[in-house]
């Protein structure tokens, strides 16, 4: 297309690139004014011709902001119909007013290009006749007279509207680029083949240990990736190679120096960057820190070879289990039941469990496949490969095994304990009937010489002596009752202190008073189990003291109340025998006594490793401290 443009006051050379930049081959030809207007005219017909079929805008207007002419293109852009239609309106005031938003950049353009002889170009946001809004780019300039003084302004209109979009598509598109790239959670980067950066995210940045992007792009140029980042700078060059002749995602693991001197190692993924010419001079790189994954793996790995080692030399049956399927047997397992391991994957373990204890199994893994609470242990009958039964002690748990939950279980063989435990109960009772034995016949030898004492007693006419023989009697007999509760209770070793005391007292009451006494004879005491050591020094205690109570306390026919107690509380027994007789006289030691029951007293706390207190209020007390 050739565009002909006739006169003297335009800017020829400046309206010529602006064409030519448009796609115009350009003649210029000067053309004087006919009309003596001062206005340069454009030539009739080749000039009318351009501006009538040019795509973009073209017009002149008054140096106040009226159209002196628009071709079609431009009236199109602002949806008029005619070129007159659009002068018409705009004439009634100016295009300030009309065509746009914010008259006063296109009026400060304006005061621009008057005083300037230079091309000016601006954007801005214009209103079209229908209400709505296009950019355009206006391309101004000033036409002169013949005396270079401003008559008119002419220039080209293009509507931007589309591109204006796209632009903001594209810078839309690049700032949600951006906030993936910076806000991902793995390194992107992309660099060249010589080691430098030319972007970093602030991910890598982190996984370096580096303050910002920033910080670590300005410290790897300064030197190069593969002198800041790796162990060995000679490590990159063949990475290199392989991401460039690799036509997709090159992967690799990449261990990698951070910025305080430790490491850390990154599964990479690569690709080279095609340019323009099909060259590659860059690539561009991700980074995924894998290094805790590594150590976990690693411990996963000693951890499953420790539980090999440890299931492998156990001598504890071990198994994996899902449901009623082995999936792994130890050694141990195998020596146990007779069966490989390979046996053993193939069956139902119900096929080796006793039929007397299928059923508890099959209750106990229901239970546990329902996710209920169930014993750790539970002892089972099993059957082995040859037929022979065996008791088995079964310790079940769960456990996360090649990325699945798998039940656990060893298997004791407990066998020859329980026949040892069958031979140690069958040992103990019959020690048990022996000891009783033993303590029956103790009972009944004190029981003889408690006779023989009696006898030899009947055989004095002096009181005194009686009495002595009567005492030393009621001592036999309270040792005697002692070995006749001990075998007749269930626990050989311990007997009813309670029991014991009432049963002695009946026996010594029927033996001390005489029948002008009226004593009330009253037992608080607390039902404890005590050992034979413990059980006769307290009988022996009771009887001295309600021996002394019956003598001396109630003498001369004297009614009244002797009471006997024994509590217990923080580990401490206390037994005290009380009366509310006549009382010992103030200057008493008991400490002193010469007799031998007080001396006896004395004798046995001291064998129960305890302590004895007197009271004398409203009678006497004795009461006795020893540890339970």
């Amino acid at each position: 297309m050739i565009m002909v443009l006739e006169g003297s006051g335009h800017d020829q050379e400046a309206l010529q690139a602006l064409l030519q930049d448009h796609g115009y081959t350009v003649s210029l030809q000067s053309n004087p004014d006919p009309a003596g207007t001062g206005v340069p005219q454009v030539a009739d017909q080749p000039a009318h011709c351009i501006c009538e079929n040019s795509p973009h805008g073209v017009f002149r207007s008054s140096l106040d902001g009226k159209l002196l002419s628009i071709n079609p293109a431009g009236a199109r852009m602002y949806k008029y119909s005619s070129p007159q239609q659009i002068m018409e309106t705009v004439n009634r005031t100016t295009i300030f007013q009309v065509l746009c938003l914010d008259s006063s950049k296109l009026q400060e353009l304006w005061a621009e290009v008057l005083g300037s002889d230079v091309w000016q170009s601006y954007e801005d946001r214009c209103r079209c006749k229908d209400g709505s809004v296009i950019d355009c780019k206006f391309h101004i300039h000033t036409v002169r007279d013949a005396a270079g003084q401003p008559v008119a302004l002419e220039g080209f209109l293009e509507e931007i509207t589309d591109y204006k979009r796209a632009e903001a598509a594209l810078s839309d598109s690049e700032c949600k680029y951006r906030s993936i790239v910076d806000n991902a959670p793995f390194g992107i980067t992309r660099s060249t083949r010589e080691g430098k950066l030319h972007s970093v995210n602030p991910a890598l940045a982190s996984i370096l240990k580096y303050d910002s992007a920033e910080e670590l792009m300005e410290t790897i140029n300064r030197s190069s990736i593969q002198e800041v980042l790796f162990p060995e700078p000679s490590e990159r060059e063949p990475l290199v190679e392989n991401v460039f002749d690799c036509d997709s995602w090159y992967l690799f693991n990449n261990r990698l120096r951070c910025k305080d001197g430790s490491f850390v190692t990154c599964r990479v993924h690569s690709r080279r960057i095609l340019d323009e010419d099909g060259q590659a001079s860059e690539f561009e790189s991700y980074q995924e820190n894998i290094t805790d994954k590594l150590e976990a793996e690693q411990a996963l790995r000693e951890s499953e070879e420790k539980f090999r080692v440890l299931a492998e030399t156990s001598p504890v049956a071990i198994g994996l289990y899902k449901r009623e399927h082995i999936t792994y047997a130890n050694p141990a397992m195998e020596r146990l039941f007779g069966y490989s391991a390979d046996d053993l994957g193939r069956m139902n373990f119900l096929e080796w469990v006793h039929e007397d204890s299928k059923g508890l199994v099959r209750s106990r893994a229901q239970a546990w496949l329902a996710g209920e609470s169930v014993p750790g242990q539970y002892e089972i009958k099993c059957v082995t490969k040859d037929g022979e039964e065996r008791d088995v002690l079964v310790s079940a748990g769960t456990m996360s095994h090649q990325g699945n939950l798998s039940g656990v279980a060893s298997f004791l063989d407990i066998t020859e304990r329980k026949r040892s435990e069958e031979l140690v109960r069958a040992s103990l009772a019959e020690k048990e009937v022996l000891l009783k034995e033993i303590h029956h016949r103790v009972k009944n030898n004190l029981q003889v010489v408690s006779s023989l004492l009696f006898l030899q007693s009947q055989k004095f006419s002096d009181p005194e002596l009686q009495t002595c023989f009567l005492e030393s009697q009621s001592r036999i007999c309270s040792m005697a009752l002692a070995h006749e509760q001990l075998y007749q209770s269930k626990n050989l070793a311990e007997v009813s202190i309670k029991s014991y005391l009432e049963n002695l007292v009946k026996q010594l009451q029927q033996v001390f008073p005489s029948p002008e006494q009226e004593v009330d004879c009253r037992l608080a005491v607390e039902d404890l189990e005590l050992d034979i050591e413990k059980v006769v020094p307290c009988g022996l205690l009771v009887t001295e003291l309600l021996s002394n109570a019956y003598k001396h306390a109630f003498a001369d026919g004297r009614s009244g109340q002797i009471e006997i107690s024994l509590q217990s509380s923080n580990g401490q027994i206390e037994l005290a025998v009380a009366d509310d007789g006549v009382g010992l006289p103030a200057e008493f030691d008991y400490r002193q006594a010469k007799t031998l029951g007080l001396q006896l007293v004395t004798a046995l706390v001291n064998q129960l490793n305890g302590t004895l207190e007197l009271e004398r209020n409203n009678g006497t007390r004795f009461r006795a401290s020893f540890a339970g």
